[in-house]
């Protein structure tokens, strides 16, 4: 029975060896980049305070010389250099993330796409924090008065990937001699709201976090959502606060065979002139779209500027070398004159994810 032991265990090895030759010699590393973390948090940071910088090391454990080849980062807040050389097995190397607060109060989520040779080709890193904003004047942080509360603002507006999300901040301070008590909060399931604490004496602020994810990774283009937060505010108790969010598809892991084999969008037209045209003229145009990748091309939204236009597509997944036509009915209502008005089509194209359709008129009684 031992002997039978000792032989399994052997032979396993074997396999092991050679599974780990074959790899060698394809040039591939199981695990070659290692960061000593991936997520770094600057805590609070003042807006005035000038950039901060954070340095993330790696070390190469695989079997063979490794070289990053760019990262991309979610805006231009951020920016960031790193090791440009290869990096030898068992070498180190680093990736530094600076972020500029300035104009950007409260909380932020920055990611950081680090496309190497190793594998996986995709490594995400993650700087966070808040910022503090600039107090100079108490008109500059507070524009409106909500009843006896101040805010900053009653609208947010994110723009993020399908699979990322951001964060921002409400700052509320209370006006009125008597504490006002947050009681209740509704909102949407895709959005985390949170703060330290549920009151606001007199005289005082309240920071309250809103963190904000896609409602899907399958739903891109705009967005938009409420968050009512319940007081005990006897003028205004229920504070409506919205949310305007856009939605655009991360392709960012996508290596070099995966986009040329990616679907490819053509129009045979990117806008239409309908002309002088009567108050109750309701025409139409087509446009012809091709598929000239090597994947399915998916339409995954028609967005439209307003109800006057009225698009119809017969198909919105169109195979390898064919097309599809997007019928657009145009009615005037109520406008008279020059008319321009605009259509998205959001794509899984990586190279052309929003296109925008124009369409044109001169409407006459």
């Amino acid at each position: 029975m031992k002997k039978n032991i000792l032989f399994f265990v052997g032979l396993v090895s074997v396999f092991y060896l050679h599974a780990q030759i074959k790899l060698e010699v394809k040039g591939i590393n199981p695990i070659s980049i290692v960061f000593e973390t991936n997520e770094f948090d600057f805590g609070v940071i003042n807006e005035n305070g000038g950039r901060v910088s954070n340095t993330f090391y790696f070390k190469n454990t695989g079997n063979s010389p490794i070289k990053i080849k760019n990262v991309d980062v979610e805006c231009g807040c951020t920016n960031s250099i790193w090791t440009t050389d290869e990096v030898k097995p068992g070498g180190t190397g680093f990736v530094k993330a600076t972020f500029n607060p300035i104009d950007r109060p409260g909380g932020f989520s920055k990611k950081l796409t680090v496309k190497s040779e190793s594998n996986p080709e995709i490594t995400i890193l993650r700087i966070t924090g808040t910022v503090s904003p600039s107090r100079q004047n108490f008109a500059d942080l507070y524009k409106f008065e909500y009843g006896r509360v101040a805010i900053n603002t009653n609208t947010l507006t994110f723009k993020i990937k399908n699979t990322g999300y951001d964060s921002s901040n409400i700052f509320m301070y209370n006006l009125s001699n008597k504490k006002i008590k947050i009681v209740r909060v509704d909102k949407p399931t895709n959005i985390v709201v949170s703060y330290y604490y549920d009151e606001m004496l007199p005289m005082s602020e309240l920071v309250v976090k809103i963190k904000y994810y896609p409602k899907s990774k399958t739903e891109f283009g705009p967005s938009y959502q409420e968050i009512k937060l319940y007081t005990t505010d006897d003028t205004i108790p229920v504070k409506t606060f919205h949310i305007n969010g856009y939605i655009s598809e991360d392709f960012s892991a996508l290596d070099e065979k995966a986009l040329k084999k990616s679907p490819k969008i053509v129009l045979d037209k990117t806008s239409h002139d309908f002309g002088q045209i009567s108050f109750l003229d309701q025409p139409s145009t087509t446009f012809a779209i091709s598929n000239k990748g090597k994947e399915d091309l998916k339409i995954r939204r028609i967005v439209r500027s307003c109800n006057c236009l009225i698009p119809s597509i017969d198909v919105s997944t169109i195979k390898k070398g064919k097309k599809a036509f997007l019928k657009i009915a145009y009615s005037s209502f109520n406008v008279t004159g020059n008319d321009e008005r605009e259509l998205t089509l959001i794509t899984n194209d990586p190279k052309n994810s929003e296109i925008t359709l124009k369409i044109k008129a001169n409407i006459s009684k």
